[in-house]
Order: structure tokens, then sequence, then C-alpha cells
């Protein structure tokens, strides 16, 4: 048996085109397939983004490789999102432990976008939304002011599961419009 042999690891530069290169073709690389997006076109660009990186690099990577190491990448930065978040939460005075974003880490939030990482902002929690069996549910679950407020739409998507038992799902539609104007109790 053949021992494996290590690939070298990626330098700055061959980071750098990577990442410019994701960028510019954000676009048609996480888009979804079809009409004019094929698995073709989507591998004929990671192949023109190799070429780049090979360009910059001493060692030669391939098309799955650079895909790696952008997931790899992303996934990282993920990660430390999450930890930074966690940081920012903790309590016990002195000065925030928390490290800033590393520039690659910006650069891989400007093209995944900032909810990819972060959440959406105003969310709701889909472990501490209101699920109630339907035969539960009553009036008093929550409250809709009495006087519709300007720009008023209904607060909550309703739907309905049918599964063993029926359940109906309150989900807020405008968080801020409820934590400023309904009570919700639970």
């Amino acid at each position: 048996m053949s021992k494996k042999v290590k690939a070298a690891n990626w330098v700055h530069e061959e980071i750098d085109v990577l990442l410019e290169e994701v960028h510019s073709n954000k676009e048609t690389l996480f888009s979804k397939l079809g009409g004019f997006i094929t698995q073709e076109t989507k591998n004929s660009i990671w192949e023109s983004i190799t070429r780049k990186v090979n360009s910059v690099s001493k060692s030669q990577r391939t098309a799955e490789t650079c895909k790696k190491k952008w997931i790899d990448m992303k996934y990282a930065t993920r990660q430390n999102e999450l930890h930074r978040a966690q940081q920012l939460k903790l309590t016990g005075g002195g000065p925030c432990s928390s490290q800033q974003r590393s520039p690659y880490d910006t650069k891989i939030i400007a093209i995944i976008g900032p909810v990819s990482v972060e959440g959406i902002p105003s969310g709701v929690d889909s472990l501490s939304a209101t699920i109630k069996p339907a035969e539960e549910l009553t009036t008093t679950d929550f409250q809709i002011p009495a006087g519709k407020p300007e720009g008023w739409y209904p607060p909550f998507s309703l739907s309905l599961s049918l599964r063993k038992h029926a359940y109906i799902i309150l989900t807020p539609l405008n968080p801020t419009f409820i934590e400023k104007n309904c009570v919700l109790q639970g």
C-alpha cells in the first residue's frame, strides 16, 4: 500500500483568491438547479476557481479540494460566530473575552449573508414557539389590541398539523409588533 501524501497547507494568497472568486460567482454557485443553472455550470465555475487558485499556488489543487476548503471555512466561521455570540451573552463583570471577527470570517459572512450565521434578526426560536393541541387553544392564549394601529396586519402565521392530533401553530410574523402591542401567554 502506498502512503497518502498530505497536501500542502493553504496559504493566504490561495484563500484570498478562493474567497474572491466564490464571492463573484455566489449567485450561480448557491442557487437552485433549474432553468439556466445546471450542475455542469456549477462544476465549470469550480474548475475556473481552481485554475485561478492554482495560478497563485505552489501546489496543485483540485476542484474538489477547493470546494471542500470553502465548505470547511464556512463551517468554521459559523462555529466562530456561535462561540462569539455565546461569549457576548455571558455575565460576571470584567471586559468581554470575545474576540473580534477575523478578516476571513468577515469575508465569508459577506458571501453567505449574516442571516446564515446569526439567524433571523428579531426572529422567534422555533423551540420556543407556542404549540398546543387545538382543543386546548383558547382566546386567552394571545390577545390582540382592540384598536388596529396604522400599518396593522395579522401578527400570526397560522398553520395546522394533522398528524396524530390536530395542532395549531402560531408563529409571530412581526415580533417587534407583538412585543409592543400584544401579550403572549403560554
